[in-house]
Order: structure tokens, then C-alpha cells, then sequence
């Protein structure tokens, strides 16, 4: 990521959930423009905020997203000139560029797509039922890319509905998850997803931060999704213990289906309630039938069993 903000770039647009790096802000600060949302105040140190706010000119604009408790701006995306995205699970914070377990992808030289991340953003700090624009934009992405890239910005487009649509016809699905939880109408969220493509014969691998399933509040709402899913013979599901603190903090599914296609979905979205219920800002990108990303990516999924950070990985029992 530090390589990503590194370069030549002058102009940068920034949106994510947690901001608390001060290295990050300084680097940022030293563009000639940036634009930057991050989330409701906690999430941003007073020093953060200081360091834009400090001799402000029309060159660096900040805006804290305000939600109610029951909903975030969660986006984790950036943009350099109007050019090149890069957008996954980690924020600008310490522990993500050292102890966690992240995963993201760069977008080159993709005008259309850096400009459709555009018109999202402006649609999150402007007024959210101002919708037009932005599902204009989606709607021609997908009609001169979709066959490689399909794009999910939620509220816009509904997480749950994107991934079940996703997964539907899979024969495997592996997938690295921070949290994972029901919706309000669980027969019909992602975890009964899930557990639909494991009867009909889908093989599925499940790995969750341990951390958060035993933790008392994150862990009530994981347990019983998780083990409504284990009771499927089809489906294994895994905690993965962390060292020195950090988070497996992974957004990740790899789908092969039943015809072949290839799929990788990465990006900002748990499987938590606030976002199956479509209360979240979010963002993910499927990728399709792109054989060096899919290798790529299952390379790191299958490496996180040798992952120096990796304290343990223990099948749900």
C-alpha cells in the first residue's frame, strides 16, 4: 500500500473506514490535491485530522461521513490521478501494514473504472438519495466490462444479493472472512447462500479470526452462523489465531463454478449483519476468468497456513 501512496502522484482521492497512521498523513499532506472521506470520528486520531486541517486550502478537502450507530462507512479505496485504483480490506492504520492479514488489488491505467469510484464518492458525501448518477455509471460499466469486472457499491447494489449471485452454480468456494454473521431475513442472507451451493454439492473451506469469534460481543452474533454452517459435511470452517495482535482481517472469496468460470471477490464488505442488511457505504469487485489474479489470490489463501504472523489455524470442532 505505502508503495501505492509513494509514487509521483498529485492528485489522490482516499476513502476508508479507519485512518490513525500518522506516517500516512504526512505522506498524504504532500500531494498537491487530495480528497479524503474517512469515518466518523473515532476512527480518525485528532492528530489525523490536525494535519489536514492545518493551514486548509481548497487543495485538501477532509470529510468525516457521520452514520448512525447501526451502519458505516466502511470503504477501504484509493485512486491517483483519475488513473489507477486500489481498493480491498485494509485500512490506514499500523497493525494493517504489519500485523495483519490483508489482501487488496491495483487497477491501472483504468479511467472508467477510477472514474466510476469517483462518482461513488461524491454520491457518500453528498446527499445519499441523490442516486442518478451513480447508477448511470454503474449500469455502463458493466455494459463495456462486466464480462471481466462486476462491480458492487453499496447501498447502490446490495452485498449479500451480490455475493449469493456470485456463488450461485459454484463447485468450491474458499473464502477468508474477518466477521460473518446473519442477516434479519436469514433464510435468505449469505450464510443460507452458502449453505444452499454445500447441498448441492459445493466444497467449501471457511477461515474466520479467532479473536473475533471468541470475542463476547462479535462472537455471539459469529458462533451460531458458524455452526449453522458446519453442520454441512460439505463445508470445513477454520479460526485463525494472530500474533502480536493483529487481525485476520481478510475480505475474500475464490469461486470455481460448476461450467469453469473463476472468480475472485475482494474488497471492503464483511459477512456482518449491517452489511447483509444493506446499511453500509462498501465496496467489492469481482473478478472473472483472469487465471494470473485467481492464481495470485490462491496463492495467498493457501499460504496463510505458513504465514509467519499465524499463530494457529484450527478447525471448527
Amino acid at each position: 500500500m505505502k508503495e501505492f501512496l509513494n509514487g509521483s502522484t498529485k492528485n489522490m482521492m482516499v476513502a476508508v473506514d479507519q485512518f490513525t497512521d500518522m506516517g500516512t498523513a504526512q505522506l498524504l499532506r504532500s500531494k498537491e490535491l487530495i480528497r479524503l472521506i474517512t469515518g466518523d470520528n473515532e476512527k480518525a486520531s485528532p492528530e489525523i485530522l490536525g494535519i489536514f486541517n492545518y493551514n486548509f486550502d481548497f487543495t485538501h478537502k477532509i470529510t468525516v461521513v457521520t452514520t448512525s450507530g447501526k451502519c458505516k462507512m466502511h470503504n477501504k479505496f484509493m485512486s491517483i490521478d483519475g488513473l489507477s485504483l486500489m481498493t480491498g480490506s485494509p485500512n490506514l492504520t499500523w497493525s494493517a501494514y504489519n500485523n495483519n492479514i490483508e489482501c487488496s488489488i491495483i487497477f491501472q491505467n483504468n479511467s472508467e473504472l477510477t472514474n466510476l469510484y469517483s462518482t461513488y464518492f461524491d454520491y457518500i458525501i453528498k446527499d445519499p438519495k441523490d442516486n442518478g448518477e451513480i447508477i448511470k455509471q454503474l449500469r455502463l460499466f458493466h455494459e463495456r466490462q462486466g464480462k471481466e469486472l462486476n462491480i458492487c457499491l453499496a447501498p447502490i447494489v446490495n452485498v449479500k444479493e451480490f455475493i449469493k449471485e456470485n456463488i450461485e452454480g459454484a463447485r468450491e468456494i474458499l473464502i477468508n472472512m474477518f466477521l460473518i454473521s446473519r442477516a434479519n431475513s436469514p433464510s435468505t442472507d449469505i450464510i443460507a447462500g452458502l449453505e444452499k451451493a454445500a447441498k448441492n454439492g459445493a466444497s467449501i473451506k471457511i477461515r474466520v479470526d479467532a479473536q473475533q469469534y471468541h470475542d463476547p460481543q462479535n462472537g455471539s452474533f459469529m458462533r451460531p452462523a458458524l455452526h449453522f454452517l458446519k453442520k454441512n459435511k460439505n463445508i470445513k470452517i477454520y479460526k485463525v489465531g494472530m500474533k502480536n495482535g493483529g487481525l485476520f482481517h481478510d475480505k475474500l472469496l475464490l469461486i470455481i463454478k460448476n461450467n469453469g468460470d473463476k472468480i475472485v471477490i475482494l474488497g471492503s464488505a464483511g459477512f456482518t449483519k449491517s452489511v447483509q442488511n444493506n446499511l453500509n457505504y462498501e465496496n467489492m469487485i469481482a473478478i472473472k476468468n483472469n487465471d494470473t489474479i485467481f492464481e495470485y489470490y490462491k496463492r495467498h489463501f493457501d499460504g496463510i497456513q505458513k504465514n509467519g504472523m499465524i499463530k494457529s489455524v484450527k478447525l471448527l470442532s
